[in-house]
């Protein structure tokens, strides 16, 4: 089986220091749902980079416009 990056993992502390928010919120996140998908591997937490991308992606704002235009509500 071959490891590809988006099947890659990262622990909180490294997505907390790529996305520039602190641990403390990555937790909240979790606890809320609203952050990108996790693993759960007994006491550990990972966050794969495919599901940290997607999640990133689906939050991005384009231009200053919600996505699907001006008309999107």
């Amino acid at each position: 089986m071959r490891l590809d990056e988006s099947a890659a993992a990262m622990t909180e502390t490294e997505l907390a220091r790529r996305a520039s928010v602190s641990i403390a919120v990555l937790r909240k996140w979790r606890r809320e749902g609203k952050g990108p998908r996790f693993l759960k591997l007994g006491r550990l937490v990972r966050y794969l980079f495919g599901d940290v991308h997607a999640w990133m992606e689906e939050h991005a704002i384009n231009g200053g416009r919600k996505p699907g235009g001006q008309d999107a509500k």
